[in-house]
């Protein structure tokens, strides 16, 4: 037992993510499908609630500085796109100039060439002539023409620049930054106190992504929605949690009129997670006190109730143990029917623990109450035991297999919470009917011995009566009735006071009178309906006899009340009074 409760050190209560569902199941295709586009974190976001006593405003200083800088950089770009064009117009303008240099050049030599071969003078004096007419007056024209063409064009350069800078802030992605930079320092999200709070969240380590606040119209209120780097069911997840409500949201909103919380579905499972496990000791203990003191008045004994409670908690910790290793290692899982180890669901062992209790309590009471019977019997506490123990053992061990196969049904379903509660009862049900009831409860009853039935006398005194079946209030009923000095039993209103009546010796009644009517009355008050007040009066009818057999001859039988033939009982046997069951005369 000590060996299966070993693991309870490890329990760790958490909540299980959809990563642990079968493969078939539409939850685990949809964490998969978000697991692989926007991570892990994404399945389980948490969310930062804040709350601003003074209402949030836009940033009008960082929007005026970012207008700024907007109006260098593009005045910036323009200058550069206008140079650079400008410096292209030149290159290509000279190159044109070249061309048509060397384009005249080379109609002069043709022309020349022409000239010469008609006759060498008339060639040399047209080429002297073209040369005067054409080559200074061309090389000139040449000239002016392309500073006019070059002038043209470096206006015409200055507008295309200036339109494509201006359609290039319209669709660049680095423009497109900016616009959205500068509708967001126009919106109360750009509140320095909430920008300040996203910067160091983000900077928080496991934190993938938080998204800029979401602010209502009045200012009064924004959220956050943070993505962790890990998975919801992850203790890493939990960490994060923590850090965020211990650490980051109180540093960066002291001393600023506001105030953050962290929730969302996966802060909510680790809270819930936290209470359980702060307050489950304490369910458990509060329940196993009260149980004591119910199985102390109801067993009239010290130490069965403390062994009671011992053997609960030791079933109960045994069952936590095999849960814990169970979901807590990878081959473990994988032999229940999982991909690896998942974290205990919080609510798991708290449920285990009322079903147990209430199951092993029957059982124990069950046992025990056999086992009290027959020691008012017999006396002997070893016996006892064994007479108890083979009483019940059968009806324990046999409902305790029909709750085990009902249990192990549940480790076939594919949800991990159904797999951790079945386990768990199947264990503990099987543990406590077996090992705790049926082997340590006999042993630690037959080692006490007489010691088990213990009680202090002053313990004894304050403690009031109470049978578990009503036995015991039968039985003092019964010598109630049978005691004619005993008037517990009778009514608050007495009868009229009769004279006292002289109860002759058994022996003289070897031939009673048959007829009696002028007998008077006890002058002991009595209710009318008292057993003895009716035997009393059955004395006085005529046809009056006395009980024959194995009855006191103190006993009478007659037709009063119930017919002829009724043979009344009461009297008085040793000494003691003894009420006897109606027979047949």
């Amino acid at each position: 037992m000590l060996i299966l409760a070993t693991p309870v050190r490890q329990l760790h209560l958490g909540q299980t993510d959809n990563g642990a569902m079968p493969k078939d199941t539409q939850l685990r295709q949809s964490y998969d499908t978000m697991t692989q586009g926007f991570g892990v974190g994404s399945n389980g976001p948490v969310l930062i609630a804040v709350s601003l006593s003074k209402p949030a405003q836009n940033d009008q200083t960082q929007l005026e500085k970012l207008q700024k800088q907007q109006q260098q950089q593009e005045q910036q770009t323009i200058q550069q796109e206008t140079a650079k064009q400008q410096k292209k117009a030149d290159q290509q303008i000279q190159q044109q100039a070249q061309q048509q240099q060397e384009q005249v050049d080379q109609e002069i030599q043709q022309q020349a060439q022409q000239q010469q071969e008609q006759a060498d003078k008339s060639i040399d004096q047209q080429a002297g002539q073209l040369e005067d007419q054409v080559g200074p007056r061309g090389q000139a024209a040449i000239e002016q023409g392309a500073d006019q063409q070059k002038a043209q064009e470096n206006k015409k350069i200055a507008q295309q620049a200036q339109q494509q800078v201006e359609q290039q802030e319209k669709t660049s992605p680095q423009a497109a930054q900016v616009a959205q930079q500068e509708k967001f320092l126009k919106s109360k999200s750009s509140d320095p106190r909430l920008v300040n709070l996203r910067n160091k969240m983000q900077k928080t380590k496991g934190v993938d992504s938080v998204t800029l606040p979401l602010v209502n119209k009045k200012g009064d209120a924004a959220v956050y929605t943070v993505t962790p780097t890990t998975a919801p069911s992850s203790r890493t997840t939990e960490d994060l949690v923590r850090t965020l409500r211990d650490d980051v949201i109180p540093d960066a909103t002291k001393g600023k009129q506001m105030s953050a919380d962290v929730g969302g579905t996966t802060a909510s499972y680790i809270d819930l997670a936290a209470e359980i496990s702060s307050k489950l000791p304490l369910v458990i203990g509060i329940v196993l006190s009260l149980s004591f003191l119910i199985l102390l008045i109801a067993f009239r004994s010290l130490l069965v109730p403390l062994k009671a409670v011992v053997m609960n908690t030791v079933s109960i910790l045994a069952a936590f143990g095999v849960v814990t290793y169970a979901f807590d290692h990878d081959w473990s899982a994988r032999l229940i029917g999982l991909e690896g180890a998942v974290p205990i669901v919080s609510f798991v062992p708290l449920m285990m623990f009322a079903v147990l209790f209430g199951l092993s309590m029957d059982y124990e009471v069950f046992l025990m109450t056999h086992v009290r019977e027959h020691w008012k019997e017999t006396g002997d506490p070893h016996e006892a035991v064994i007479h108890g123990l083979a009483s019940t053992a059968r009806v324990i061990t046999s409902a305790a297999m029909i709750m085990v196969s009902v249990f192990l049904a549940f480790v076939v379903n594919g949800d991990p919470t159904i797999k951790q509660f079945g386990l768990g009862m199947a264990v503990a049900i099987g543990v406590d009917a077996t090992v705790v009831r049926c082997l340590l409860v006999p042993a630690i009853m037959s080692l006490l011995g007489y010691a088990g039935w213990w009680m202090p006398g002053w313990l004894e005194r304050v403690t009031p009566a109470f049978s578990i079946e009503g036995n015991e209030f039968f039985e003092e009923m019964e010598a109630a009735s049978a005691d004619p000095t005993d008037t517990r039993l009778t009514s608050e209103t007495p009868a009229p006071e009769t004279e006292e009546l002289e109860e002759p010796a058994p022996e003289e009644y070897e031939e009673p009178p048959t007829k009696n009517p002028e007998r008077p009355l006890p002058k002991r008050p009595r209710s009318p309906n008292s057993p003895a007040s009716r035997l009393t009066e059955a004395r006085t009818l005529p046809g009056s006899l006395p009980c024959e057999g194995s009855c006191p001859k103190s006993c009478w039988r007659s037709p009063f009340g119930l017919g002829a033939g009724v043979a009344w009982t009461i009297g008085s046997k040793n000494g003691k009074g003894l009420l006897h069951r109606e027979v047949g005369a």
